[in-house]
């Protein structure tokens, strides 16, 4: 199907387009870099935490920071 591009701005914002709802299925271009939810992580860091998070368990941060190789289990913890 056509794809619809939006800024992380406008997506985080929740910005609806014309024949597009919020709650129509989406994915994640790899390579976003704007931050999201914290200015000192990216957008693609953040992703990968969450998908850590969801493979290792909440609170496992020596092994989480090990998933992501970017970030100490201190930086991963807190994060969240």
């Amino acid at each position: 199907g056509s794809g619809v591009a939006l800024c992380i701005d406008c997506f985080a914002a929740g910005v609806e387009v014309p024949g597009r709802a919020r709650t129509d299925p989406y994915r994640v271009v790899h390579g976003v870099s704007a931050p999201m939810l914290s200015t000192s992580w990216g957008a693609d860091e953040e992703l990968a935490l969450v998908n850590a998070i969801e493979r290792l368990g909440f609170g496992n941060w020596p092994e989480v920071a090990e998933a992501l190789r970017s970030r100490a289990p201190k930086s991963a913890a807190e994060a969240e």
